[in-house]
C-alpha cells in the first residue's frame, strides 16, 4: 500500500544530512524505521500510560517535595547514596519480560534499541535508591525520576553545547529534554525506567536488566523495589551525580559491574555484547555488514529498520562502555574492538 506525505522542509534537510552520514540507506529506510519506532511507542503507551509533570515539582530531603523553579537550587546532596540501603527485593525473571517482539529465547532479547545510553538508567536507579526503603508506588517514582532526569539533562546540555562533542559522546542523549517536551519525558520513562504492560509483563531497560521488580499492592497499584543488583549498581560511585565530572558518564567500577551483572544475569544483553565484539573482531566492521549479520544471527523475522535500530543502540552501550572504537572513512564509518574489549574477550574466553 502506498501513501504520500508532507514533510516540512527543515525536517527532510535533517533526515538527509542523517543519510548523508550513512545513518540511513535512504529516506524509505528511515521512514519504516520512525514507524516501527512509533508503533512501538503507541503499544507501550497504551499498556501504561505515564504519569504528568508539575512544571514546579522538586524534591527535598525530607519528602521529595518542594516547590521551587527547576534549576532553581543545587541538588546533588540529596542523590547521595544514603546511609541505611533499601530491603532489596526478588529479581523478574526472564519469563516475567515483555521480549515476545525477539522471541521466546532469552539468548536473542537485547535492551531495545532505543535505550541507547547507560547512565539515564543509572541516574533512574539513585533515585529509586534514595526513594525508597522496600517498595513504592511506581507513579511516584517515574515522576520524581522524571524531573531529576530533566534537571541533569538541562545541566549537561549546557556544558555540551559549550564544550562540543560529538552526539555518542554526549552523556544529556536518552534524557529528557524540558519540562514542556512531553515526548521526549514519555521515551525516558518507557525506555530507561520501568513499567507493567496489559499483558502483566514487565517492559523497560531496569526490569529487563533485572535492576528492579514490580508488583501491585493491596489497592491493585503498580509498586516497584530495587532488586540486590540494583542496589549495587545504583550505590556505586558516580563521577556525574557524585562528583559533578561531565567529561564521562561512567567510571571504571560502574563499567566492569555492568559487564559482570550483564554476562552472568542478562543472558540476552551479555551474550549480544561478546558475540558482537566476536564480530567485530572477524572484521565484520561496517553497519551494513553488522545488521546482515544480526539477521543471519538471530533470526527474528524483523524489518530492516528493527534490526538497525537494534544495532544502533546495542553498539552505542558498548562504546559507552569503552568496548568499540570508531573510524570515520568519509560518510562511512569502520568499527572495531577496542583495548578494554579485546581484554574482555581473552577474560571470557570468547
Amino acid at each position: 500500500m502506498r501513501y504520500f506525505i508532507d514533510v516540512r522542509q527543515d525536517q527532510l534537510e535533517t533526515i538527509n544530512k542523517l543519510i548523508a552520514r550513512g545513518k540511513y540507506s535512504n529516506l524509505p529506510q528511515f521512514a519504516q524505521a520512525a514507524i516501527d519506532n512509533q508503533i512501538y511507542l503507541e503499544g507501550a503507551e497504551e499498556n501504561h500510560p505515564p504519569s504528568k509533570l508539575r512544571k514546579t515539582n522538586l524534591y527535598n530531603k525530607n519528602n521529595f517535595y518542594d516547590e521551587v523553579e527547576i534549576h532553581d537550587r543545587d541538588f546533588n546532596s540529596l542523590l547521595m547514596v544514603p546511609s541505611k540501603l533499601p530491603i532489596a527485593v526478588k529479581p523478574p525473571t526472564f519469563k516475567d519480560l515483555g521480549c515476545s517482539m525477539f522471541g521466546n529465547e532469552e539468548e536473542a532479547c537485547w535492551l531495545w534499541g532505543q535505550t541507547n545510553k547507560i547512565f539515564p538508567i543509572k541516574l533512574g536507579l539513585r533515585v529509586l535508591l534514595v526513594l525508597t526503603n522496600e517498595w513504592i508506588e511506581l507513579d511516584v517514582f517515574k515522576k520524581k525520576a522524571t524531573e531529576v532526569a530533566i534537571e541533569y539533562g538541562y545541566r549537561l546540555r549546557a556544558y555540551e553545547n559549550k564544550e562540543g562533542g560529538s552526539r555518542d559522546s554526549k552523556i544529556s542523549a536518552g534524557l529528557p529534554a524540558n519540562l514542556k517536551a512531553d515526548s521526549s519525558q514519555k521515551r525516558y520513562q518507557l525506555h530507561f525506567l520501568a513499567y507493567t504492560r496489559k499483558d502483566n509483563k514487565l517492559d523497560g531497560a531496569m526490569s529487563y536488566l533485572r535492576f528492579t521488580n514490580i508488583k501491585k499492592n493491596e489497592k491493585g497499584r503498580p509498586i516497584i523495589g530495587l532488586t540486590q543488583a540494583g542496589i549495587d549498581f545504583a550505590k556505586i560511585i558516580s563521577p556525574v551525580i557524585d562528583q559533578q565530572n561531565y567529561q564521562t558518564s561512567l567510571n571504571i567500577d560502574e563499567i566492569n559491574y555492568y559487564l559482570n551483572h550483564a554476562i552472568e544475569n542478562v543472558r540476552g544483553e551479555g551474550s549480544a555484547i561478546l558475540w558482537l565484539l566476536s564480530t567485530l573482531n572477524k572484521g565484520v566492521n561496517k553497519r551494513e555488514e553488522i545488521n546482515a549479520a544480526i539477521r543471519d544471527k538471530y533470526r527474528w523475522g524483523a524489518s530492516a529498520a528493527v534490526i538497525n535500530t537494534q544495532r544502533s543502540g546495542l553498539m552505542s552501550r558498548m562504546y559507552e562502555l569503552g568496548l568499540i572504537l570508531k573510524e570515520k572513512d568519509g560518510i562511512n564509518v569502520n568499527y572495531g574492538v577496542s583495548k578494554a574489549g579485546e581484554k574482555l574477550l581473552t577474560d571470557i574466553g570468547a
